[in-house]
C-alpha cells in the first residue's frame, strides 16, 4: 500500500545522558503516554555522489516499529515540511519500487540508486496528549549508529518532534521546553545527513560564474530546485504538482531571457527553447485539469432550464479523457533523455554557467535594476497594442500578450526583492495582480474554445448544447474589465519602480 503525507518536525541534538523534561510544561500537553521501544533499521539508497541527499531527499528501506516499509521524503514547502511517501510492507523488498525510483528521476538525472548507509535506532516514543485524548505530537528519543558500506560505525542520540494533531506553535513550545533542558538544534537536516554531511557538502564542488551577480543565480538556482520538487509531485500526482511545474518552467525561461546578455547566446537560446518546450507539455496539463475542474461546476450552477444533465456528463467524460491524456504526454515528457539532458544543462549553469567575455572581462554594461525596467516598458507597449486592438479577433491573442510581459516583469522584479525591499515588494505585487487577471480572462478564452467543441460533439452525439452556448456567452464578457484594471495596475507598478 502506498501512502502520502505532509510530516512537520524537528530534530534536535542532545548528550547521551540527556533527560527528558516534563513536556507537560507544553502548553495544550495534558499527559504524555509512553509509546513504547522500537528498534528500526533503515538502509538508505541514493546515487554513489550522493545527488538525492544534496537535492534535499531521502529514500530509505525500514524494518521494525509500525511504518516498516519503503519511505521516500521530499521537500513540500519552505517552512520545512515533507512529503514522506510510504510503501508499506512487513516484509519490503530489497529493490527500490518503481514508482519511488521514478520520483526522483529529476534529482538522480538517470544515475543509479545504491545502498549508500546503514542506520541501526533503538526509539522510545512519547506521546504528547491533550486532555480530550488526542494526541498532539510525537517525541522520538533515538539513540542512532550510522555505517557506510565498509566504512567506520558512528553514534549519538538525537531527539525528534512531529506533529500529529497540534499546530505550529505547539511544535515551536516544545522545542523551546527541549532547548531549555539541554538539547541543541541539530547538526543535520536529517540522519542521513549527519551520517554522510551536509548537503553543501555533499554536493559535488563547483566553479562560480565570476560576473553572474548573485541575486540571479540565487533565483535561477531556487527556481532550478522548484523544478526539481514539482517533477516529484507531477509523479506522485500531487495537487499543485503540473501548475508548479508549470511555474518554475516559465519562470526560468523569462529569467534567462531577462539577463540574457550575461551568458552566451547560444546556450540561452538552447536553454529557453528547451524549457518552451517543456511548459507546452505542462500547460496541456494544467489547463486539462483546470477546465475539468471548472465547466462541470459551472455547468451546474446555471438556471434548471438551461440544464442538461446529458451535456453534461458527456462533457466530464470529454474532459475526463483530455486530462488523462495530457497527462501521459506529460509524464512521457519527464521520462525522456531530452529532458534529464535538460536538467543537466540547468544544473551546470546554476553551478557555473559559460559566460561571454564582455561580461567575463568587464563590468555588464546593464544592472539587473535596468532590466526591470526594461521589462516593465515591454508591459507598457503591450498594454497599448492591446489598446489598440479591442473589438479585433486579434483582442483576445494581445492581452494574453500583455500577461505574458507582466509574468515576465514579475519575475525579473522578484530577482531584486532581496535588495530593493518594499519598493520591489510593492511591485511584484502590482504585476501578480495583473497576471491573475488576465489569467483569468485567458482561462475564459480557453474554455470558450473548449466550450465550442464539447457542443459540437454533444450536437453529433443527439445531446442538447444549449447550456454548453450558454455558458460560453457568459464568459465572453471579461475582455474590457480586464484591459482597464490592468492598465491601472502597470501605470502604479511603473510609478513606483520609475522613482
Amino acid at each position: 500500500m502506498t501512502t502520502t503525507a505532509v510530516e512537520r518536525e524537528v530534530k534536535l541534538d542532545v548528550d547521551a545522558d540527556f533527560t527528558v523534561p516534563d513536556l507537560t510544561e507544553v502548553p495544550g500537553v495534558d499527559h504524555v503516554e509512553d509509546g513504547g521501544e522500537h528498534e528500526l533499521v533503515a538502509t538508505y539508497h541514493d546515487t554513489a555522489d550522493h545527488r538525492l541527499l544534496a537535492a534535499r531527499a531521502t529514500l530509505r528501506r525500514r524494518t521494525g516499529g509500525h511504518d516498516a516499509g519503503w519511505h521516500l521524503k521530499l521537500p513540500a514547502g519552505p517552512d520545512g515540511a515533507r512529503l514522506e511517501v510510504r510503501r508499506e510492507h512487513p516484509r519490503p523488498p530489497h529493490a527500490v519500487p518503481t514508482a519511488l525510483a521514478d520520483a526522483v528521476t529529476a534529482r538522480t538525472r538517470g544515475a543509479a540508486l545504491e545502498p549508500v548507509m546503514e542506520l541501526v535506532t533503538i526509539r522510545h516514543v512519547r506521546n504528547l496528549v491533550a486532555a480530550d485524548g488526542t494526541v498532539l505530537a510525537e517525541l522520538a528519543d533515538d539513540r542512532v549508529t550510522a555505517q557506510a558500506p565498509g566504512g567506520p560505525a558512528q553514534s549519538w542520540r538525537e531527539v525528534e518532534v512531529e506533529l500529529v494533531a497540534g499546530g505550529p506553535e505547539l511544535l515551536e513550545a516544545a522545542v523551546h521546553v527541549l532547548l531549555d533542558a539541554g538539547a541543541r538544534p541539530a547538526g543535520g537536516p536529517s540522519k542521513l545527513g549527519r551520517a554522510l554531511g551536509t548537503p553543501a557538502a555533499v554536493r559535488p564542488p563547483v566553479r562560480r560564474p565570476r560576473k553572474l551577480p548573485g541575486l540571479v543565480l540565487t533565483y535561477l538556482r531556487a527556481q532550478v530546485d522548484a523544478l526539481v520538487d514539482a517533477d516529484a509531485r507531477v509523479r506522485l500526482d500531487q495537487p499543485e504538482g503540473v501548475h508548479d511545474l508549470r511555474v518554475a518552467t516559465r519562470r526560468l525561461r523569462s529569467t534567462l531571457a531577462t539577463h540574457r546578455r550575461l551568458l552566451e547566446p547560444a546556450l540561452v537560446t538552447h536553454l529557453r527553447d528547451e524549457l518552451r518546450h517543456l511548459a507546452t507539455e505542462a500547460s496541456a496539463a494544467r489547463d486539462a485539469e483546470v477546465l475539468l475542474e471548472r465547466l462541470p461546476t459551472e455547468l451546474a450552477a446555471l438556471p434548471t432550464d438551461l440544464r442538461s444533465r446529458a451535456s453534461e456528463r458527456q462533457t466530464i467524460e470529454e474532459l475526463t479523457a483530455d486530462l488523462a491524456a495530457a497527462r501521459a504526454a506529460l509524464l512521457a515528457e519527464l521520462g525522456s533523455p531530452r529532458y534529464l539532458a535538460l536538467l543537466e544543462d540547468l544544473e551546470a549553469l546554476v553551478a557555473g554557467g559559460s559566460l561571454p567575455p564582455r561580461v567575463t572581462d568587464g563590468k555588464p554594461r546593464r544592472g539587473v535594476r535596468a532590466s526591470v525596467r526594461h521589462d516593465l516598458r515591454r508591459v507598457r507597449r503591450s498594454l497599448r497594442a492591446a489598446r489598440a486592438a479591442r473589438g479585433t479577433p486579434e483582442a483576445a491573442a494581445a492581452l494574453h500578450a500583455v500577461r505574458k510581459a507582466a509574468k515576465r516583469a514579475r519575475y525579473a522584479t522578484e530577482v531584486v526583492v532581496p535588495r530593493a525591499g518594499e519598493r520591489a515588494h510593492v511591485v511584484v505585487a502590482d504585476l501578480t495582480q495583473v497576471q491573475d487577471l488576465l489569467g483569468a480572462h485567458q482561462d475564459d478564452v480557453v474554455a470558450q474554445a473548449r466550450l465550442r467543441a464539447l457542443a459540437e460533439s454533444a450536437l453529433a452525439a443527439g445531446a442538447p448544447a444549449f447550456s454548453l452556448g450558454a455558458l460560453h456567452e457568459r464568459l465572453a464578457s471579461s475582455e474590457e474589465v480586464a484591459r482597464r484594471e490592468a492598465r491601472r495596475l502597470v501605470r502604479h507598478a511603473w510609478r513606483r519602480w520609475a522613482d
